[in-house]
């Protein structure tokens, strides 16, 4: 039998080569998937629109997504180089571990839901340009919520209540579903970089 020492540092090896996708959600966010892209830090993001374009969170699930998108590194397809325009019912929103503000968003007509994400602007991982766009978007959202981030703010009484109406505008990103009422296809707004109470 190997001593136990050896056995121990193996499983260790192992599992520093091959990570768990949930690891890679916990923490500061530095090791997050594609936390370039998402913090708008990547070499892309110079040459991304920024003139936004109205649609729908109904049209973004609909839309086909990539193949592997969990192996995506790189932006990818006219969804994650444009600026969205959206006019969304928020229903609630939390702070991740990774200091992203997860917003649930739900299309006003069809109801189809979606995740947005507002990254942390004092991030000690990279310092975005669009840093003083996410604090605003931020303290706008934290109105509704009388400046909590708590575990969920719910901003419709959980379901019993009509969630007040925004216009958010973000960048797209393919993101494996991984949490409740996220879009099926993977479709995120993240980051966010506006958020208009209407």
């Amino acid at each position: 039998m190997r001593p136990f020492k050896y056995v121990l540092s193996a499983a260790l090896f192992c599992a520093a080569l091959f990570p768990t996708r949930a690891a890679a959600y916990e923490g500061d966010g530095c090791n997050h998937l594609r936390w370039d892209v998402k913090t708008l830090t990547d070499a892309a993001a110079a040459h991304l629109s920024t003139q936004p374009h109205d649609t729908t969170v109904a049209a973004i699930v609909a839309r086909n997504p990539p193949d592997d998108i969990d192996l995506l590194t790189r932006r990818i397809g006219s969804y994650e180089y444009t600026l969205w325009r959206v006019r969304v019912l928020v229903r609630g929103y939390r702070l991740e571990n990774d200091g992203d503000i997860h917003v649930l968003m739900e299309d006003p007509t069809t109801h189809d839901t979606m995740i947005g994400e507002i990254p942390n602007p004092n991030s000690a991982c990279a310092v975005s340009a669009y840093a003083a766009a996410f604090a605003r978007a931020r303290a706008t959202l934290a109105q509704k919520g009388g400046g909590s981030y708590g575990r969920f703010v719910w901003l419709d009484n959980h379901y019993r209540s009509t969630p007040p109406m925004a216009q958010i505008e973000g960048y797209g990103l393919w993101d494996p579903p991984h949490a409740r009422d996220a879009a099926a296809n993977g479709a995120e707004l993240h980051p966010i970089t506006s958020l208009q109470w209407l």
